[in-house]
Order: structure tokens, then C-alpha cells, then sequence
């Protein structure tokens, strides 16, 4: 009613919730192994506002980046992979302007910028990977068409839903797809347009070929996008403190056969250790199977270590005395070798014969 609208009106303009630029997508799978990537985010508000991707990242999203980002000073405006969806300088400014363009603070969670102090820079694949199998069911089930990040992990080789290799070329054009491409549209190659659904005949389960330590990578990845939202986050600092712990638990410590028991080289354990480097996932998910604990587990509430105490230990080599032996012995020595050689028997190896007598 009129009295209604004058309310309003007269309502002071800080009564009202300010408007964001873009629409505020709801994230998909959202706290889940699953959660969409943040390419596939910006192509869904792309065609939400019914927008190329590279108008929307050109024309909108560019100018709220940071005054030095490289994505302002390049004439074609390319952005590679592991600059959109990795957890470098980049891929943070790019969450930071949409969650400004959509009035969201959710957006984080479409990478793995929280964990970034525990990851290595290059964890994205160079192209993008997809399980045709799901993409059919999300069309099938009118389901709205995504790409999970896990998907594009570079350790990443198999859909951990059907157990099904993930896909690098269209089926039909044969080419790799880009992270990022100016008309892209989920679910369909951007050269051919051909929806990448389809069946590949290879396209048959490998839960045979897939070892324990891709399925153990696999797990710990998927635990960081579930807790993609929790507050507290694993520093630095814990990554070393881990490695002191190790050091100051264990009176007698050898790299080399740390490293040997967990399938690792000993020059990478040495700069874990020094903190020269990080360790990659794949260390974790060997660490967290052995503790029994998950990985934001481990370095947060700083499990017990000792289950790690045989992996560390230095191996204690036994030299035994050399034996010397008398001529009574080695003429009784001679006599049985004699004999046994005379029976015909000789089904022994000489090695075999003188453990039977007691010597090397």
C-alpha cells in the first residue's frame, strides 16, 4: 500500500542491504570432496549473466585485481590454470574481487588457498581432466552441469565416484582443453562444441589399477576440500614443528631409512626436514595411513608420533666375529665332504652343505 512504499522512502538509505554487481551463486557441493572448481563458478556466472567467460573476467573481474597483478599487464589477457585454480598470489586476488562482485565470503572454498602452507605451488594439471560418466548423469538427472576441483589436481588421475579414468581429450575434435578459453561451456569441448558426456569404450572401471597410495592421496585431498571451511588451518610453522617433533623424539634418527621405508629419496626427506622444502601430498597421505589420523589432524592437534619411531631408527647391522677353525676341523671338514660326494646323493648346494655343517 501507498503507506508501505513511504516508509520505505523515508527509510534511511543504511536500512538497505547493499547490492551486489553480480549474482551470488550458490556454490556446488559445497563441503563436499566434490566442491566445484573456481573456473567452473565463473563460467556458470558468465552464463548466468549470459556473458563470455572473457568478458566477464576482462570487464568485470581484472579491475578489482590488485594494481600489480600480471593479468593487468599482458596484451590477450590469458590466464593459465594454476594461476585461476592453484594457491598462488593470482588465484587468491581473482576470489577476493568476485566475493567484492557477488557479496559472498564463500568463494575460498573453491580452491585450496586454506591450505596453501602445507601444499606445493604446482598441483594443477596443465589442461583439464573430466569423468565423462559424470557429466552424463548431472544431464541425465537435469542436474546444473560443474566441474569438481579434485578433478583438476595434477595427482589426480581417476574419479573416485565411478573409479573411472578422467578424461584429457574430446572424444571427438581429439584436442586438450584449456583451464580457460573465451566461449568455454561446462560439459562441452569449446573447439568442436561436442558435449563430453559421451562414453569413451576404454571408459571401463579401474579400481584394479588404482594403487593404495593414489587412493590414499586421493583421501587426503578430499578431507582438505570437507574442511575447506573450517576455522582453523595448518601454518607453516606446524609443517616444521612436525619435522622438529620427529627430530626430538627419536634419540637415534637416520634420513636415508626414513626415506627408504616410506618410498621417498633421502635428499628430498633432507630438505623436509630442514624446511628447505615441502613435503608433497603424497608424504601426507603415507603419514596420516600410519598415524591414523586425518591430515588437519596431524598437524593441528599434534598426534603421537611414536607409531613413526620404526621408520626412523637407524638399522643396527650385527658383524659377527670371523671363526677361525683348527686343522682337526678342517680335516674332519674334508672327510665329510668327501663322503657326501661319494654317496651320489648330492642334492645339496655347497652352500646349502655347510650350513649343514655349521660354517658359511
Amino acid at each position: 500500500n501507498n503507506q508501505s512504499v513511504e516508509v520505505l522512502l523515508e527509510a534511511p538509505k543504511d536500512s538497505y542491504s547493499e547490492r551486489s554487481l553480480l549474482y551470488g551463486l550458490e556454490p556446488l557441493g559445497k563441503g563436499t570432496p566434490r566442491v566445484e572448481s573456481i573456473s567452473s563458478y565463473i563460467c556458470r556466472l558468465a552464463a548466468s549473466h549470459n556473458i563470455k567467460v572473457s568478458s566477464l573476467l576482462i570487464e568485470l573481474i581484472y579491475p578489482h585485481l590488485s594494481s600489480y597483478s600480471y593479468l593487468k599487464n599482458i596484451a590477450d589477457k590469458h590466464i593459465s590454470g594454476s594461476s585461476l585454480l592453484g594457491i598462488g598470489k593470482t588465484s587468491c586476488d581473482i576470489v577476493s574481487a568476485l566475493e567484492i562482485l557477488t557479496k559472498r565470503n564463500d568463494l575460498i572454498g573453491l580452491t585450496l588457498l586454506n591450505w596453501s602452507a602445507i601444499l606445493n605451488l604446482k598441483l594443477i594439471s596443465k589442461s583439464k581432466k573430466w569423468c565423462s560418466t559424470c557429466f552424463k548423469e548431472m544431464n541425465m538427472n537435469g542436474h546444473i552441469i560443474y566441474e569438481p576441483l579434485i578433478w583438476q589436481l595434477k595427482e589426480i588421475n581417476f574419479c573416485s565416484k565411478h573409479l573411472l579414468p578422467l578424461q584429457e581429450v574430446c572424444i571427438n575434435c581429439k584436442k586438450k582443453i584449456p583451464h580457460y578459453t573465451s566461449r568455454m561451456q561446462l560439459g562441452f569441448c569449446p573447439y568442436c562444441n561436442t558435449f563430453l558426456g559421451e562414453i569413451v569404450e576404454s571408459n571401463i572401471p579401474i579400481d584394479c589399477n588404482i594403487t593404495d597410495r593414489q587412493l590414499s592421496i586421493c583421501r587426503v585431498y578430499s578431507q582438505l576440500l570437507i574442511n575447506n571451511y573450517t576455522s582453523l588451518v595448518p601454518t607453516k610453522e606446524a609443517v616444521r614443528y612436525f619435522f622438529v617433533r620427529l627430530n626430538n623424539v627419536n634419540e637415534s634418527i637416520s634420513y636415508s631409512q626414513f626415506a627408504k621405508n616410506l618410498k621417498f629419496s633421502s635428499d628430498q626427506v633432507i630438505t623436509w626436514f630442514s624446511g628447505e622444502c615441502r613435503p608433497p601430498i603424497a608424504f601426507w597421505a603415507v603419514i596420516c595411513k600410519i598415524i591414523g589420523a586425518s591430515i588437519d589432524q596431524l598437524l593441528i592437534k599434534q598426534y603421537n608420533l611414536d607409531k613413526l619411531r620404526p621408520m626412523l631408527e637407524k638399522r643396527i647391522i650385527k658383524i659377527e666375529k670371523r671363526k677361525f677353525i683348527s686343522n682337526e676341523q678342517k680335516q674332519k671338514l674334508k672327510s665329510n665332504l668327501e663322503n657326501y660326494l661319494k654317496s651320489g646323493e648330492s642334492n645339496l648346494s655347497l652352500l646349502a652343505f655347510a650350513s649343514t655343517q655349521g660354517y658359511t
